[in-house]
């Protein structure tokens, strides 16, 4: 075999066996500053959801995030999303408990894996009611070290539940 025929066998070979490799092995979990970094990011959620703090919830989102969540269009872009949140933090009250379940760094990207219990009960005089579900989030890292939400997409797990 000539050396130009060798050549183009031997970057394949190469291109598989990274494939192969990077399959094998676990996906990166990040450092701990940045696992830190982002389970600090969903203790702010459920805070901001708690106290009904819009420009804490605000904090949270890139500037070109997209919501999808269940039974309505995507939301994209922050202002979009944060007009939905205005309405529905000024017409119930309530809260929510994120459970991470699995994060992995990528460089300036990461994924996060969870669920949630929410509560939340329409004023003045709604039932409450209990929504079980899990979401899929991609964040940012910003240049100064805080995690964004930039992709978020989750459902429920069934009907929601009333509860006394």
């Amino acid at each position: 075999m000539r050396k130009s025929e060798r050549i183009p066998l031997i970057g394949a070979a190469l291109c598989a066996a990274a494939f192969l490799a990077a399959c094998a092995g676990a996906p990166p979990a990040g450092s701990a500053a940045d696992l830190a970094a982002i389970d600090a990011l969903w203790r702010t959620y459920e805070k901001a959801n708690k106290t009904r703090d819009i420009n804490l919830y605000a904090s949270l989102w890139a500037e070109d995030a997209i919501k999808m969540g269940p039974l309505s269009p995507a939301l994209v872009g922050k202002e979009r999303i944060l007009q939905k949140a205005n309405a529905a933090l000024a017409s119930t009250v309530g809260s929510i408990s994120i459970v991470n379940e699995e994060t992995s760094v990528f460089g300036s990207l990461a994924y996060t894996r969870g669920s949630y219990v929410q509560f939340s009960k329409v004023l003045p005089a709604g039932s409450m009611l209990k929504y079980t579900g899990k979401f899929l989030d991609v964040l940012e890292r910003q240049a100064d070290g805080r995690w964004l939400i930039l992709r978020d997409c989750y459902n429920f797990d069934g009907a929601a539940e009333r509860v006394p």
